[in-house]
């Protein structure tokens, strides 16, 4: 008798165990699906004319990636120096901003190629992903104190 209540228990934990990694796993997903929504999205309304702004933009990144990973892996072999040298650091730095300033302008001038191939109706709809995708759940923490407001006076921007 004393074992049976216990396989049952453990069944019981088993099936919540489940059910909560498939619930999070599921959200995990859609989230995911949602975001990439809009590209599928896009390549679908003028493929012939998407696809090469999509590749070049892929092509320019990939490159861009593998610049970034070099630079960082340079400053990683610079952190374990005895005594580095601050204008190796310095320039390693820059090259990273670089980069950065780099990977930010082809995000732009891609977003900037395919809204000109949208319809008025799309590009807008696509303009109002684009700042909820980079606005993020909240408003920038005001300067002073760093203190949270309570949950209740947070507002989403409504669009």
């Amino acid at each position: 008798m004393r074992n049976r209540w216990l396989y049952i228990i453990l069944a019981v934990s088993l099936a919540l165990n489940l059910t909560a990694i498939t619930t999070f796993a599921y959200r995990r997903y859609r989230m995911r699906q949602k975001r990439l929504g809009v590209f599928r999205r896009l390549k679908m309304m003028a493929p012939a004319r998407m696809e090469p702004i999509f590749t070049e933009h892929q092509k320019r990144m990939d490159s861009l990636r593998i610049e970034y990973w070099r630079a960082r892996q340079q400053l990683a072999r610079l952190i374990f120096e005895e005594e580095p040298e601050t204008a190796a650091v310095e320039q390693t730095l820059g090259r990273i901003g670089e980069i950065h300033k780099e990977m930010n302008l082809l995000v732009y001038e891609t977003a900037r190629k395919t809204g000109m191939v949208l319809p008025f109706e799309e590009r807008e709809r696509l303009r109002r992903r684009w700042c909820e995708m980079t606005e993020g759940p909240y408003h920038p923490a005001p300067p002073g104190p760093r203190h949270r407001p309570p949950r209740w006076k947070i507002r989403q921007p409504k669009y």
